[in-house]
């Protein structure tokens, strides 16, 4: 199984770490990360979250790829994990859970200027209240993606090639360019 807790947002590219998990993980990945939320989505606009991680190279000196440039936060979503795991596995069957909470950056509240710092802190109590009711618009959001050994049921049994008696639903040889 392999772990991983917010660490995909610090990739250029955390589509392809994300694919890389799964090609080297036997059972499965669990993943915590941020969430893409429409409740997110407005606190960046409001400004009141960052979108790239300006405090990490404030704080420590580095951001992306160990540069002194801050890092892109990304955020997923359900359909963004189904979709890259799908286009890199679409011979196999994955079974994926997902999970959502609400995690308040206290840290991050204490470095605020005193206005956005009480707007803020006055925000996440409302948010805890409605997190209860609105699990999914959280800004903390996770999945286990297990492999199952299965293929997809037009795949041969070796993996290697689409079944030809398999049911597509439509005949190709009525297709104008179809060439046996």
């Amino acid at each position: 199984m392999v772990i991983e807790d917010a660490g995909l947002h610090h990739c250029a590219s955390p589509h392809k770490a994300l694919i890389e998990m799964y090609r080297v993980c036997r059972k499965g990945i669990l993943a915590l990360e941020a969430r893409d939320s429409l409740v997110m989505r407005s606190a960046v606009a409001l400004d009141l979250v960052p979108q790239f991680e300006l405090i990490a190279v404030a704080l420590a000196g580095f951001g992306l790829r160990d540069t002194p440039i801050p890092n892109y936060i990304y955020r997923w979503t359900e359909r963004e994990v189904r979709k890259t795991l799908e286009s890199a596995y679409p011979h196999h069957v994955h079974d994926i859970e997902f999970f959502y909470g609400l995690r308040v950056p206290n840290y991050r509240l204490s470095m605020l200027s005193w206005p956005k710092r009480v707007a803020t802190w006055g925000l996440s109590q409302g948010l805890r209240g409605f997190n209860l009711i609105a699990r999914r618009q959280g800004n903390h959001f996770g999945w286990v993606a297990k492999k199952t050994g299965q293929l997809k049921p037009w795949m041969e049994s070796d993996g290697i090639r689409m079944r030809r008696d398999y049911d597509i639903g439509m005949d190709p040889k009525k297709y104008r360019g179809y060439h046996e």
